[in-house]
């Protein structure tokens, strides 16, 4: 798998890859997208154990029969009344990845993960995790802005998982900022808005990214 860093405008260029990821997968129904944003927005985004939920339901979906493992993991939570451990989520994500012929996982914007109770750390692990497990039908794509403990830990793993680590900053992404919002400001709702609101709009959100 590999491992990329990038500095961004939330949920802008993840969104582009997660549309490219899916129109490739629609040929093959053992390809399939598991993807996750996080944001200081929604307490709920924050979750490491939301996460592994919504990522193993992403591959639940393209497997036909239920793992024995999945089974079991149901049984011992008292017929799912009780809430799985990160660490059963975390085999359960490794059962699942089992049968498919190419697993994207993009998890963004994971410097939003809250640093509280441990929670960054524990996300951190469970990457660490999914790389250890070198399946080569699994293709992690991180995106950060670059804290301290995110860099460390990104130079901790790239060379020993052949990761790769990308920063992507500056006026460069400028260009593709301000076009995806022209594609934006053309749809609904924006489509009455008059053209010199659309770009103030556009201008403000540009320069206010500072090519994030």
């Amino acid at each position: 798998g590999q491992v990329a860093q990038r500095r961004f405008t939330a949920n802008l260029h993840s969104s582009t890859v997660i549309e490219h990821l899916r129109t490739v997968c629609l040929s093959d129904p053992q390809a399939v997208v598991g993807y996750w944003y996080f944001t200081f927005a929604d307490a709920g985004k924050q979750s490491v154990r939301n996460m592994l939920c919504s990522l193993a339901k992403d591959l639940f979906s393209n497997h036909r029969d239920i793992p024995d493992e999945l089974k079991a993991a149901f049984e011992s939570t008292n017929q799912g009344q009780q809430r799985p451990t990160t660490a059963q989520l975390v085999e359960i994500l490794r059962v699942l990845l089992h049968g498919l012929r190419a697993v994207y996982l993009v998890i963004d914007a994971i410097d939003e993960c809250s640093n509280s109770e441990g929670e960054r750390t524990r996300l951190l692990e469970v990457i660490t995790t999914v790389l250890s497990w070198q399946v080569p039908e699994v293709h992690l794509l991180l995106s950060s802005r670059r804290e301290v403990d995110i860099v460390d830990f990104v130079g901790s793993v790239k060379n020993e998982y052949s990761c790769e680590a990308v920063t992507a900053q500056g006026q460069g992404l400028d260009h593709d900022i301000a076009d995806y919002l022209d594609h934006r400001l053309a749809t609904p709702p924006f489509l009455r808005w008059k053209s010199e609101l659309k770009s103030y709009v556009k201008n403000m959100l540009v320069s206010k990214a500072d090519g994030m």
